[in-house]
């Protein structure tokens, strides 16, 4: 069974694609520079130690190396005036899009489209460093911003203790 998945995944990189047709399927469902900026994290930090706040396109590129927040959840569990961010790991990446993806996941339960959650994103992106001095800008394009909060590995595992506590 994978031996026919990984030819057929050769043969696809060795044939020459127009470039059109190659950034329509890199873009399909999001923004390619998104996927590099996951590839980019997962490479320089440690398993585990991280966590991506994303629309939701990325969360299969993040499973086994990090962790992933939806963006939904994220704003409504998260106020970027608390002093502390609960969220467990050493460094938080929040994945913003300045220009919003056309592509869109609608439900029965959605109340936001992706445009107000990116914009609500930004804006909560805005807020917390206003208030915070932990966050830095990690990459920006013009189409995707990434936003990291560092914090100690013991601040971390105080925030993990104090969540298992609760």
């Amino acid at each position: 069974m994978l031996i026919p998945l990984a030819v057929t995944a050769l043969w696809l990189a060795c044939v020459p694609l127009p470039s059109s047709l190659r950034d329509r399927i890199l873009n399909y469902s999001g923004y390619g520079s998104a996927s590099l900026a996951v590839v980019e994290i997962a490479h320089k930090y440690e398993p585990y130690t991280w966590t991506l706040v994303s629309y939701g396109q990325e969360y299969p590129m993040v499973l086994g190396r990090g962790f992933h927040v939806t963006a939904t959840e994220f704003l409504d569990r998260y106020d970027p005036a608390n002093p502390e961010l609960g969220i467990p790991t050493r460094f938080v990446f929040v994945l913003t899009e300045r220009v919003p993806h056309r592509f869109e996941v609608r439900d029965w339960k959605s109340r936001f489209t992706r445009g107000d959650i990116e914009r609500r994103l930004e804006t909560w992106c805005q807020l917390y460093q206003a208030t915070h001095d932990d966050i830095r800008l990690f990459l920006d394009d013009g189409n995707v911003q990434v936003f990291q909060i560092s914090r100690s590995q013991a601040e971390a595992n105080r925030i993990a203790k104090e969540a298992r506590m609760r």
